[in-house]
């Protein structure tokens, strides 16, 4: 506002006065929010990071997570990220010559490619990726994550086939396999198991 000053002396006021303009300067509000990507996939670029201006702020304090490289003064900050960074938090304060705003503050997360190694035994062909496999071998998946990071999947496959066995064997009187005595000559089959859990056929010619 304006103020106006006079003088008075003995008595009488001066007709002239003196106009005097006041403005009362206060410590700008806190930043309302943190604008860029809150996860995001390492690529050794830079990201960009911003926030909407605020009345009567001359500058402004940005805060770094550990990991990463950056600085400003002003509404936007361009970071440079480490590939060990993780997670942290990125802090934004205005300011001017009354004083210093609350922080605003947000957690930031980096995610790395991933690559991992499936190792399956089975006795039936099997399911990967939309895609049967019935041969024992190696495959590879290439795929995103769910936060568009590249990922690699190494499927290394084993199928064991169903054993079949031949026993010849000759006894005087009766003979014992499996579990059962047999006294009679003759062909005799059992289904068993391999330590894989698959089918094994023996065939016992007595």
């Amino acid at each position: 506002t304006t103020y106006y000053a006079t003088q008075t002396v003995n008595g009488l006021e001066s007709t002239n006065r003196l106009a005097v303009s006041v403005t009362l300067n206060t410590a700008p509000a806190a930043p309302s929010a943190i604008n860029g990507s809150l996860h995001f996939c390492y690529s050794g670029g830079v990201q960009q990071f911003s926030t909407a201006s605020v009345p009567n702020a001359s500058s402004y304090v940005w805060t770094t997570p550990q990991g990463a490289t950056g600085s400003s003064t002003g509404t936007n900050i361009s970071l440079l990220f480490s590939p060990s960074f993780q997670s942290g938090t990125l802090t934004v304060l205005a300011q001017n010559s009354c004083g210093q705003s609350t922080p605003m503050s947000v957690v930031i997360n980096q995610h790395l490619q991933t690559s991992s190694t499936l190792n399956v035994t089975t006795c039936e062909p099997y399911s990967f990726n939309g895609q049967n496999y019935a041969q024992s071998g190696s495959y590879v998946y290439q795929g995103t994550t769910v936060w568009g990071c590249d990922s690699t999947v190494t499927l290394n496959l084993t199928i064991s086939p169903i054993i079949t066995t031949n026993v010849e064997a000759t006894a005087c009187g009766s003979y014992p396999w499996n579990g059962q005595t047999y006294w009679t000559s003759g062909v005799y089959t059992d289904s068993l198991q391999t330590i894989a859990g698959c089918g094994s056929i023996v065939t016992l010619n007595l």
